[in-house]
């Protein structure tokens, strides 16, 4: 890109054009328009309010019916907050993917107010057409204050609950399929320190939002004073009083509680949160330390460029190639896949499966660094935070061979801890989207997805790469990308080639591209011959809805996309390369082996050199065994993951090993 060449070589200066060649004002321009935008589609709460409101101010007269004004609104009123809760009850639960996030979407506010309106409408035809059967009155026997208090909070809090319980627990596994206890754990104890406006607005519009009209309607049934009369035509009319209204709807709630919860508790891994496993040696009988094993490193040290893609996975590919696609979404990968050495879990392309606590970014890149998953430890109240294991890594083993580390990813390393972790294992450069708006390669305040685009990231990545080459040292440099990070992945703007529906199949294609690119331009360097290039994907792809939309198979075996490019002379697969039964935590030694370090018994932490001869876990076990194993809790583990603990007043805050 000519313009983020013409704004490298400006670096740390000011200048009137930015990173994409346009005028800073334009671009300023640009990105109030964009947050402005994104900021619209995080308000469906003010917006279902606000339409509601204008709604029942224009149309009163349509339902005023010889009525007074008061009662018009009034009616007016209760057909627009229903007409809320039917469309919140839409996009928790119907096919919102199409209808509100499809690509190149209008703003959120513009198809919700479309989408609202299509269903007020017809409702307040309804409320015309009944006003004349089912009336309102006001109940005598009215409560006092205190208790109408009372019934409006509790009733209020138990629908509030059920809605939480249902629509998060909807959303969750729906968009992120089966997750296991450390992603949970791990989640809840380290935090997060950024997102993006979709995923933010996903959120609100899936669960905080339905929950906030569950509890609404909670808190309108606490302070019901009112009679049904249901009108007939014999004169007898039929009355169900008040209190005999908010008795069915408590009823209700506490029944709509207690079916969340259990399927709460059912669909999410509270069971093995609250219960852990029984405990087991496993992990201390197969761990491998690498500091008792003989390592042979080579005279001249390979260079080694680790790139991890956000939620690869072979399904991308078509049939015919192994995948589970109609159609191939990764045909220049493909390529570049022939080139190299790729191990498969079948005759065609295949991959490595996910275990338990490497099933989310950081699990992954834990997992294919020191070859052994995260665990998180079970809740406790006095633990803040945890870390990571200080089991060697595969940065912290090229630090002690005079390599020089550093990590590029275009969100903010704060996010799932990375910081974290690449800091205390190789003490990595991390440059970031905080390091690129901090040091001039974008302005100040720009942000973009999960930070910037992946576009502009492979361009700092040659100008990165180029610098650690001339420095002379040998180098370990990992590339993170984020493009096609759920959910649906960032399609940017100057991306013209959009042959597909579904707006990841589109990013995916594009994004292969790109990744490729970059490694023919690797391979055009001057270092490339003493470099070896090792790209898998972090984990599979996390919203398993896609791939039921695009027709893959739900008996297909999804694995993780692997491949090596220009491995060390002499280095080749001394067994099989395909049907091999393998997971992430074999990537370490594979890895190292590619580099052309030798590695007496062919193991590192739990992984295998899949160029040996030697059986990795998976083979000797099986997938779902080894995952079984390694969901129980280990004391061995625990003893090694470094905790912050909550310090007393007179203690110093500092990191505690284990």
């Amino acid at each position: 890109m000519a313009g983020d060449r013409d704004h490298r070589a400006h670096k740390g200066r000011s200048n009137s054009r930015d990173s994409d060649g346009l005028p800073r004002a334009q671009l300023r321009l640009t990105q109030i328009l964009r947050r402005t935008t994104e900021r619209l589609e995080l308000m469906a709460l003010l917006i279902q309010l606000v339409v509601a409101a204008v709604s029942a101010a224009a149309l009163a007269p349509v339902l005023r019916m010889r009525r007074s004004w008061e009662a018009a609104v009034r009616r007016s009123v209760t057909t627009s907050l229903a007409a809320a809760v039917v469309v919140t009850l839409i996009v928790a639960f119907g096919a919102s993917d199409h209808l509100l996030y499809t690509a190149k979407r209008l703003p959120y506010v513009y198809k919700y107010t479309v989408v609202y309106l299509a269903v007020w409408i017809p409702l307040a035809l309804w409320s015309l057409a009944l006003g004349g059967v089912l009336r309102l009155r006001r109940d005598p026997e009215g409560l006092v204050w205190w208790k109408r208090v009372l019934w409006a909070v509790g009733s209020a809090l138990v629908y509030a609950v059920a809605g939480l319980l249902g629509f998060g627990t909807r959303w969750v596994s729906t968009y992120f399929g089966e997750v296991d206890a450390d992603e949970v754990v791990f989640t809840l104890t380290t935090g997060r320190t950024n997102s993006t406006s979709e995923v933010t607005s996903q959120v609100i519009n899936y669960v905080v939002a339905p929950t906030v009209c569950a509890a609404a309607i909670g808190l309108v049934i606490g302070l019901w004073d009112m009679r049904l009369v249901l009108r007939s035509a014999t004169g007898r009319d039929r009355v169900m009083p008040a209190k005999a209204v908010r008795r069915v709807a408590a009823v209700t709630g506490v029944l709509a509680v207690a079916a969340t919860a259990t399927w709460f508790t059912r669909a999410l891994p509270v069971k093995e949160i609250l219960f852990p496993a029984a405990p087991s040696t496993f992990i201390e009988d197969n761990y491998v330390d690498p500091g008792s094993v003989q390592l042979s490193w080579p005279t001249q040290k390979r260079n080694l460029i680790q790139i991890f893609l956000e939620s690869y996975e072979n399904t991308f590919y078509s049939t015919v190639q192994g995948g589970g696609m109609p159609v191939d979404l990764m045909p220049d990968l493909a390529e570049l896949t022939e080139e190299s050495i790729s191990f498969s879990s079948t005759e065609l392309k295949g991959g490595f499966h996910q275990l338990p606590g490497a099933t989310f970014t950081v699990g992954g890149l834990l997992a294919q660094t020191s070859g052994v998953a995260l665990k998180s430890p079970v809740l406790a109240t006095d633990i803040q935070q945890f870390n990571f294991p200080d089991f060697a890594t595969v940065g912290d083993l090229l630090k002690e061979q005079g390599y020089t580390n550093e990590i590029m990813m275009a969100a903010n390393a704060d996010f799932g801890a990375k910081r974290d972790l690449f800091q205390d294992h190789g003490a990595f450069k991390i440059f970031d989207h905080v390091y690129a708006t901090q040091n001039g390669y974008l302005p100040e305040d720009y942000s973009v997805w999960w930070g910037y685009e992946d576009d502009k990231m492979y361009e700092f990545a040659k100008q990165e790469l180029t610098q650690l080459a001339a420095q002379g040292d040998p180098f370990y440099f990992i590339l993170e990308n984020a493009d096609t990070h759920f959910p649906d992945g960032y399609l940017s703007e100057e991306v013209t080639e959009r042959p597909h529906a579904e707006q990841l199949s589109n990013v995916v294609l594009h994004s292969q591209q790109q990744v490729t690119a970059l490694v023919r331009w690797i391979q055009e360097q001057p270092f490339y011959d003493n470099t070896t290039i090792v790209i898998t994907g972090d984990h599979l792809y996390m919203d398993d809805s896609y791939f039921e939309r695009v027709g893959v198979s739900a008996d297909y075996d999804r694995t993780v996309v692997n491949l090596i490019v220009n491995p060390a002379p002499g280095v080749t697969a001394e067994g099989p390369v395909t049907n091999r039964s393998f997971t992430s935590v074999d990537s370490v030694t594979t890895t190292l082996a590619a580099m052309g370090v030798g590695i007496k018994g062919d193991r590192l932490g739990l992984g295998t050199n899949m160029f040996s001869l030697s059986q990795t876990l998976a083979e000797e076990l099986g997938v779902d065994t080894l995952s079984e194993r390694l969901n129980d809790s280990s004391e061995f583990y625990n003893a090694h993951i470094k905790v912050k603990i909550v310090p007393s007043a007179d203690e110093a805050q500092g990191t505690i090993t284990g």
